[in-house]
């Protein structure tokens, strides 16, 4: 009888024991795995913010075809002289802003050809007579037939010592948007 006690007794303590490091085990594993899920649920959290993100992105995007009928629209409400001004702010623009390409594609072909072969001695001049911050102020416009000859003060936006420029701007408006540009060359 004793053997069978202490083998009864050793089965328990044993059960006892496996029930202890399973127990222990649960616990030490628990957190584990429920941090996992919680991490998987905070993965799927941000997924979901990415993608409504993007959504409300793309329907905040304005392709570059409803800008260009945008700004038709407005050049087309403006009158003559608001035009003008607004097609040498936009020559300005591309220059001031680094954008020599752009501004370049503007110049009148025959006035291009004549004194600036190539977009290269284009940047250099510019570089040379304009300040790096542009500010414009519109003296007066004057149309000759096709021509509008725009005169402008060019002023360094940053240093009000700097002697402003005046330049005259000749614009050939083709249609609405579409126009070339020749200057003054100083």
């Amino acid at each position: 009888m004793n053997n069978k006690k202490t083998i009864l007794l050793t089965i328990i303590f044993l059960v006892l024991v496996v029930l202890d490091i399973a127990i222990y085990a649960n616990r030490i594993l628990s957190p584990s795995l429920h941090n996992k899920s919680i991490e998987q649920q905070y993965q799927n959290y941000l997924q979901e913010q990415k993608a409504a993100k993007e959504a409300e992105n793309q329907d905040n995007v304005v392709s570059d075809e409803e800008l260009a009928d945008e700004q038709l629209k407005n050049l087309k409400s403006m009158g003559e002289q608001d035009r003008m001004y607004t097609y040498v702010h936009t020559f300005v623009s591309d220059i001031e802003s680094g954008d020599y390409s752009a501004a370049y594609a503007l110049l009148y072909p025959d006035f291009k050809q004549q004194y600036f072969s190539t977009q290269q001695k284009f940047e250099e001049y510019v570089k040379k007579i304009y300040p790096q911050f542009i500010k414009l102020t519109y003296d007066s416009i004057e149309r000759q037939g096709e021509y509008y000859i725009v005169t402008v003060r060019i002023f360094n936006e940053i240093d009000a010592n700097q002697n402003a420029v005046q330049e005259k701007f000749v614009v050939h408006e083709k249609d609405f948007n579409d126009f070339e540009i020749s200057f003054q060359v100083l």
